[in-house]
């Protein structure tokens, strides 16, 4: 199957600061590359896994694009929005675009896990940088391979 071209939607931690972890993974891809991000809305903010991850995405010459916390749904805001990020992706493979998912948790990211979960439900394949998640299956016993959508 030839696609059309390749999207990356990143989930993260608001307190990751772990720029060269996301680096070393988003590097995997070509320029162009389509990065969808949940963004932690303060531009001010320099930590983040999805704030630095556009800042990555740009630097290797991706088309990022920024999805805000719905600040007017209140609590709802965070889940909204990762149903969007999965909804998003979910159509994009729908065009023949090879989606995946970069997850990058820290204990207790529980708008993290909610994003891999909604992409697991969704059939989207989630790199989790090895972590297993809260309620398994690990990645492994999932049978995801994602070299299919990296740089030859």
């Amino acid at each position: 199957m030839s696609f059309r071209g390749q999207v990356v939607i990143v989930t993260g931690s608001r307190e990751w600061t772990d720029r060269e972890a996301i680096y070393q993974r988003l590097k995997q891809y070509r320029a162009g590359t389509i990065l969808l991000h949940g963004d932690n809305g303060n531009e001010s903010w320099a930590v983040g896994a999805d704030r630095i991850a556009a800042s990555v995405g740009r630097d290797l010459g991706f088309q990022v694009v920024g999805h805000p916390y719905f600040t007017d749904a209140g609590k709802a805001g965070g889940p909204l929005r990762n149903k969007l990020l999965v909804a998003l992706g979910a159509a994009y493979q729908g065009a023949l675009y090879s989606v995946v998912v970069e997850a990058f948790p820290l204990p207790g990211s529980r708008g993290t896990w909610d994003c891999v979960r909604k992409a697991d439900e969704a059939n989207l394949p989630v790199i989790t940088g090895g972590l297993e998640r809260p309620w398994g299956p690990s990645p492994d016993e999932i049978g995801y391979v994602a070299m299919e959508i990296r740089k030859p």
